[in-house]
């Protein structure tokens, strides 16, 4: 009914300078753009995080693979959170128009606690900067799931960045017609958001009211 995208094996990772909504609001309006113009920017200081890296001890590389588990161990999550606080149910044009940024603070421990959440919010896009011509390694799997979503009736792709540190990661999940999701409004998604994350709970399930009764999933 509701299509997270992408698989693990296809999520963008990339070593960088800590992102904020100063560069994310200057970026074009469409997610499928916001997805790729971040990791032209990203790519672009990745040196420049490498030796910040370096100075403190710390290894990025090291930040990526954890970031990718957290990513792929949260998938449903994060995709729940994002459909939430773009309120597509009442909105669906917001798919186009914003980005869920997700701050984490690494904590280290188990493999499933070891961020917590700093904070959450959707970021409005503008249309302020130029479109780059240069392709990237992804760039045909993202237009693909992009148009796959439209051709199967879907609205398009939302995107949700989620960053620690020094290292930025972008997750587009592509979105079915709001009309056949029957997830219930939840409007402290972030609260929610946060508790699975903190606590390290890998059990979330969409909750969805019906007249037949209430399902989970």
């Amino acid at each position: 009914m509701y299509k997270l995208v992408p698989t693990p094996d296809s999520v963008f990772v990339v070593a960088a300078r800590p992102l904020n909504t100063a560069v994310l609001t200057t970026l074009p309006k469409s997610p499928l753009v916001l997805a790729l113009e971040i990791c032209r920017h990203t790519a672009s200081q990745v040196n420049a995080a490498k030796l910040s890296a370096a100075s403190s001890g710390y290894a990025d590389e090291n930040l990526a693979k954890y970031l990718r588990n957290f990513t792929s161990t949260h998938t449903a999550l994060l995709g729940w959170a994002g459909f939430q606080a773009f309120q597509l149910k009442r909105v669906p044009a917001n798919v186009r128009q914003s980005a869920l940024l997700v701050e984490l603070s690494y904590q280290g421990g188990d493999s499933h606690r070891k961020y917590v959440i700093l904070s959450c919010s959707p970021s409005l896009l503008h249309t302020s900067c130029p479109a780059h011509t240069s392709a990237t390694p992804s760039s045909d799997d993202t237009h693909r799931r992009e148009n796959r979503c439209r051709h199967n009736g879907g609205i398009g792709t939302l995107v949700v960045v989620i960053q620690c540190r020094s290292v930025s990661q972008v997750m587009p999940v592509e979105v079915d017609p709001p009309s056949k999701i029957i997830w219930d409004t939840w409007e402290d998604w972030a609260t929610v958001l946060s508790h699975f994350v903190d606590s390290g709970r890998t059990d979330f399930k969409p909750i969805s009211t019906t007249s037949r009764g209430v399902y989970y999933g």
